[in-house]
């Protein structure tokens, strides 16, 4: 169970995230109040072992739609059965078989040793690899030992992927 957030928001911090609703209506304690009991109820209802109506995953359908923020709708019994590490990850290869699996930011050797571990087990089709290894600013967001595992470990599970 996720640890719940207590007062997550004030209203100097909702104020910009709700401008227009500020604006017409004037954002009060209540309405921080109101909102950060909606959001410690969330947390304490969500679950990191076994995805649930409501989470968002990437995932790419068997015709190649790639869907970046996919909201979960429905769960199928087999994923009710499942509390493994890595629950979104098997839910989608065991229960909708994609076509196609995009890789973004692996920022360490155990995330991309893991991410390796499961494609030589699920095996995918087709595997493209958008490693950000560099951010805007110039600044390295992996170290060399992360970088050799992804060229050892990730990289030959992959297709080119040509931007």
């Amino acid at each position: 169970m996720l640890q719940a957030t207590k007062n997550k928001y004030t209203v100097e911090t909702l104020k910009p995230l709700n401008i227009l609703y500020d604006h017409e209506h004037r954002l009060t304690q209540q309405d921080v109040d109101m909102a950060n009991g909606y959001v410690e109820l969330i947390e304490r209802t969500r679950s990191e072992k076994i995805p649930q109506v409501g989470d968002r995953l990437i995932y790419v359908d068997r015709y190649g739609k790639y869907y970046g923020n996919a909201l979960i709708m429905k769960i199928l019994k087999t994923m009710m059965k499942r509390a493994v590490g890595f629950p979104s990850v098997n839910a989608v290869f065991d229960d909708m078989r994609p076509d196609a699996v995009k890789i973004g930011m692996l920022h360490s050797r155990e995330i991309i040793e893991t991410v390796a571990k499961r494609l030589s087990f699920y095996k995918p089709a087709h595997v493209v690899l958008d490693p950000v290894m560099i951010s805007t600013s110039g600044n390295r967001l992996i170290n060399e030992n992360a970088i050799i595992a992804l060229k050892t470990k990730t990289i030959p599970a992959c297709i080119p992927c040509h931007a």
